[in-house]
């Protein structure tokens, strides 16, 4: 029991620190993203771009997206 107690109450943090790749490859993100580039959040647009999630938008649409918001590849592996 105290053993389950511990566990329930440090999952959450080690949940977080997954970067998106790892969550990406432990298929916590494995549902696909339909809404506009725009509407993305920066994590949408990085799983989409490099870790093949999938989404209905286009990779160009995705891509100037990305660029616009000053983002890129290092920022998706944190």
């Amino acid at each position: 029991m105290k053993k389950n107690l511990i566990i329930i109450t440090f999952a959450p943090l080690f949940l977080m620190a997954c970067s998106n790749q790892q969550a990406s490859q432990l298929g916590m993100r494995s549902s696909s993203v339909n809404v506009y580039a725009q509407q993305m959040s920066n994590t949408q647009l990085c799983e989409t771009l490099y870790y093949n999630r999938a989404t209905n938008q286009t990779k160009v649409a995705i891509g100037a997206e990305f660029n616009r918001r000053g983002l890129n590849k290092k920022w998706c592996d944190k």
